[in-house]
């Protein structure tokens, strides 16, 4: 395994049926951060589903993907592929995760 790449889940709530995956590899430095995915993911009978999805790669910049049951979209972001700016999103989603779940349940 790649010493630069790292994974891990946020549980927010107690129940743990809304969590927050971050699979992400850094550059040598720790400047850049070469690929990562963060997905909000709430629990539905059952079977967890993605509400929100950040991601990038090499090849392409940063997306939002919003996968609400009324309509689904995905935005390129103008931001830069750094450490901060991952979990700047990071912290958007711990902070506004329930306010996406209302989104995602509306129909």
């Amino acid at each position: 395994m790649n010493e630069n790449f790292r994974e891990f889940f946020i549980f927010l709530d107690e129940k743990l049926e809304n969590e927050i995956y971050i699979k992400f590899e850094y550059s040598d430095d720790f400047s850049l951060v070469k690929e990562f995915v963060l997905i909000y993911l709430t629990c539905v009978e059952g079977t967890f589903k993605e509400v929100v999805k950040f991601d990038c790669s090499q090849k392409e910049l940063i997306h939002a993907h919003y996968f609400f049951k009324k309509y689904s979209w995905k935005d390129d972001l103008e931001l830069l592929p750094t450490i901060d700016t991952m979990f700047s999103l990071k912290d958007n989603l711990v902070k506004d995760w329930q306010k996406y779940l209302v989104k995602f349940n509306e129909k």
